[in-house]
C-alpha cells in the first residue's frame, strides 16, 4: 500500500469546495444495506463515498458533522469542504500512477483545536459499476486521543483530574495551556504529570514481572 502524506495545497479551481448536487441519478447509483449503515454509524470515523464528480453516494452522521465543522455551518452541508476535495482530486489526478496497487492518500487538516482531522482517500468499487468511487475516511484525531486517554486512565488508575491532564498531555498541550484550560497552576500540572508517570511505571513494572 502506498501512502502519500502532507500534500501541497493548490489554489486552482479543481480544488475548490465541490457542490454536492444531490441529484436523483447520483442518489440512486447505490443504496447501502441497513447492516452496512448500522456498521458505519457505529464507527468513530466519518465515512464519505463520493463519485469522481464530487456527488455524495453515502455519508454517515460523523462525516456530516465533521464537514459542517469545516464549513462552519449548522445546516445540512451542501458542499464537500475544499480541504477534503483537495485530497480526492489528487487521487483522481494520479489514478494511473499505481494502477495495480491500492493507493491511500492521506493528509492532515487544521490543528488540534479546530478541527484536527486526518483524511484518507482510496478507490472503492461498488456493485457492478465500471467506474470506482472515492472512499473518504475522516478521523477526528481529538476524539481518537480522547478515547485512548480514557482507556489509559482506567488502565493506570488515574483520578478524574489526572485524566483531564493526561488527555491534554496526549493532545500535545504545553503545561501552560493545560493550566489555563483547567484553571490550575503550572506547578499543579507538573505534580499531576509526575503522579501519572509513576502510576504508568507501576503498571508497566507489574506487567513485566507477570
Amino acid at each position: 500500500m502506498n501512502t502519500l502524506t502532507s500534500l501541497p495545497k493548490r489554489a486552482d479551481a479543481a480544488f475548490d469546495s465541490r457542490q454536492l448536487s444531490g441529484s436523483e441519478s447520483a442518489a440512486s447509483i447505490w443504496t447501502p444495506s441497513p447492516l452496512l449503515q448500522a456498521v458505519t454509524e457505529g464507527l468513530v470515523d466519518g465515512i464519505l463515498i463520493l463519485t469522481q464528480q464530487g456527488d455524495p453516494v453515502y455519508s454517515n452522521s460523523h462525516a456530516q458533522r465533521l464537514c459542517q465543522q469545516l464549513l462552519a455551518c449548522t445546516e445540512a452541508f451542501q458542499t464537500v469542504p475544499s480541504e477534503i476535495w483537495h485530497v480526492c482530486a489528487t487521487l483522481i489526478e494520479n489514478r494511473d500512477v499505481f494502477p495495480e496497487q491500492l493507493v491511500v492518500l492521506e493528509d492532515a487538516i487544521g490543528d488540534r483545536k479546530f478541527p484536527d482531522l486526518r483524511v484518507r482517500v482510496q478507490w472503492i468499487e461498488l456493485s457492478d459499476r465500471s467506474d470506482p468511487y472515492l472512499l473518504v475516511m475522516l478521523e477526528d484525531r481529538r476524539q481518537s486521543i480522547l478515547s485512548l486517554a480514557i482507556t489509559e486512565s482506567q488502565k493506570y488508575g488515574l483520578t478524574g483530574r489526572e485524566a483531564e491532564v493526561w488527555f491534554r498531555q496526549r493532545s500535545n498541550y504545553t503545561y501552560e495551556e493545560i493550566a489555563t484550560e483547567l484553571h490550575i497552576t503550572v506547578n499543579t500540572v507538573k505534580k499531576h504529570i509526575k503522579s501519572i508517570r509513576a502510576k504508568r511505571q507501576s503498571v508497566w513494572w507489574n506487567e513485566e514481572c507477570n
